[in-house]
């Protein structure tokens, strides 16, 4: 019961931040007042586009629809 709680360790930006099991990377960065470029939420619009830094290496996701697990790195950088 207690782990359904457990806070998710998210790398934006070489920052610590957590993350609810199953929240999108974009609800964590605007929840954590980090400015993420976005307009529709649902990836139609591509705004919200981020690297993500895995052990295969980098590539390009939308934080819309990236959802944050714990069986993952977790490690992002915000494109500028």
């Amino acid at each position: 019961m207690f782990g359904l709680f457990k806070k998710i360790p998210v790398d934006i930006d070489d920052k610590a931040y957590s993350a609810s099991k199953k929240s999108t990377l974009l609800r964590v960065c605007l929840s954590n007042g980090i400015n993420i470029q976005h307009k529709c939420q649902s990836g139609i619009c591509k705004k919200c586009a981020v690297v993500e830094h895995t052990s295969q290496g980098d590539i390009t996701v939308l934080a819309c629809q990236r959802i944050i697990l714990p069986t993952q790195t977790n490690r992002f950088s915000t494109i500028k």
